[in-house]
């Protein structure tokens, strides 16, 4: 029987057990997409389901996925139905144009503020705006807004496994998730290294060729031909961590050392850089490929907007929101 939601996360888990993966069971998948129409009493589970036990509804109550209020056993989580969903395009699609129309009264500001950050003279202002205006003040900004007004935060240890906020969707085909979301649902994906944030930006419905998504998709191409650690295919928690963020950092010193020289040769750029001849060119074709970078003119020259904390400042201009 396959899965009768799925479940996403906004934040980040820390355990291996956590309530997003307690959710993949297929008896807590039945009870909580029954409790989700229909809230009920512990007895009036037990005996619909047939259970000699109460201990898995009792593991994800303890796991925050479920909640009892008034005797009757509640679902602890936003799951959307494909009746919800539908609705949430035609609000999504409202606001969303309410909101376009706001940042559009202040293009000739946004613009001004993108020329003023001299390293992104080989970026598009099309590829500037949308990071700048999609990824970092609608996304990241917006939450740090709301954060700061205490109507909600990602970053709480609310379910079991780690900081985060559990949501879920009804599974649905393709097609018919394709309808109702696509091109309505975008955001980031993000991680963080010891000394820099990726991210990327886009629709939800579709599929990344970025990082951290290009990573996640494939630890074992990344881990082998960038940091060439063995380590890297053990499946342990914190060894992944560790990893992830020697790979990220040594990206992020690439593109940053790139920007830095608003461009710079490839002899220069190896110069900098104690990595074997193998590694350094990997990387450079990771990056071209993934079209971070461009050779131009005889100069390795950033081709996607990276943002150093120096420039921060300018967005406090901005206030657009």
């Amino acid at each position: 029987m396959g899965l009768k939601f799925h479940t996403y996360i906004c934040g980040s888990i820390r355990d291996k057990r956590n309530a997003q993966k307690l959710c993949l069971e297929s008896l807590a998948q039945e009870i909580i997409f029954e409790l989700n129409k229909n809230p009920l009493s512990l007895n009036e589970i037990i005996s619909r389901y047939g259970l000699k036990s109460s201990s898995i509804v009792k593991e994800l109550l303890s796991a925050n996925v479920l909640k009892i209020k008034d005797d009757k056993i509640y679902v602890n989580f936003s799951l959307f139905t494909l009746n919800d969903l539908k609705k949430l395009r035609i609000i999504g699609e409202h606001y969303g144009e309410a909101l376009a129309e706001k940042v559009l009264e202040s293009s000739d500001k946004i613009d001004s503020v993108i020329k003023e950050i001299k390293y992104l003279d080989y970026i598009s202002m099309d590829k500037a705006r949308f990071i700048i205006v999609g990824c970092y003040i609608l996304d990241l900004r917006s939450l740090k807004f709301f954060r700061e007004k205490g109507i909600g935060s990602c970053e709480v240890e609310k379910y079991l496994g780690g900081k985060y906020i559990l949501y879920g969707m009804e599974a649905l085909s393709r097609d018919v998730l394709a309808s109702i979301i696509k091109g309505l649902y975008w955001g980031c994906h993000s991680t963080e290294s010891n000394k820099f944030f990726i991210a990327s930006f886009g629709d939800h419905f579709g599929k990344r060729y970025a990082f951290p998504d290009e990573y996640w998709s494939n630890l074992q191409k990344y881990g082998g031909k960038i940091a060439s650690w063995k380590i890297f295919l053990n499946s342990i928690l914190h060894r992944y961590a560790v990893i992830s963020r020697i790979f990220f950092d040594t990206i992020g010193s690439f593109l940053k050392t790139i920007v830095e020289n608003n461009g710079i040769s490839l002899e220069e750029l190896r110069d900098k850089f104690k990595v074997n001849e193998k590694t350094f060119d990997n990387i450079i074709q990771v990056l071209s490929d993934l079209e971070y970078i461009e050779l131009w003119k005889g100069k390795v020259v950033l081709k996607a907007p990276i943002l150093l904390l120096r420039i921060g400042r300018l967005w406090i201009r901005l206030n657009i929101l």
